[in-house]
């Protein structure tokens, strides 16, 4: 696993709503029902190799994309400052090696990103037979 997988696999242990990921590449890809697959990875936002995105595909499997999502860092944490001023959390990227900047991820802030997470795929989740639905 790289950096970004690795940082992806801490997120998505707290997911309620992903089962069964599969890491390749820089990207997380899972199956959300029968029908609904999806993949999830760090993106810039206009910025290199300054990822500061979550980005969200969820795909058909029969007719294509549904639906894309964009989670900006600043919106789920805000801004940090320094001597500098104001930071913005991100990974930053240079060759082989990345790391954080202005966030430095615990427990609580994976689980938050987490929770972005299945709030949005709770919207397009299809039960199936085999789940348990109360009456």
């Amino acid at each position: 696993m790289n950096f970004f997988t690795t940082e992806l696999s801490k997120i998505v242990k707290y997911s309620s709503m992903i089962d069964k990921p599969k890491y390749v590449g820089r990207t997380c890809v899972f199956s959300l029902s029968d029908k609904v697959s999806g993949k999830l990875y760090f993106d810039t936002n206009g910025y290199a190799d300054h990822y500061n995105v979550l980005r969200l595909h969820l795909f058909n499997k029969s007719e294509g994309v549904i639906d894309k999502q964009t989670i900006r860092l600043i919106d789920v944490f805000g801004v940090s400052q320094d001597r500098f001023g104001m930071r913005d959390p991100h990974i930053y990227s240079s060759g082989e090696n990345s790391s954080w900047r202005n966030l430095s991820p615990t427990k609580f802030e994976y689980e938050t990103l987490a929770d972005q997470i299945d709030s949005y795929l709770e919207c397009f989740y299809e039960p199936t037979i085999d789940d348990d639905i109360e009456m």
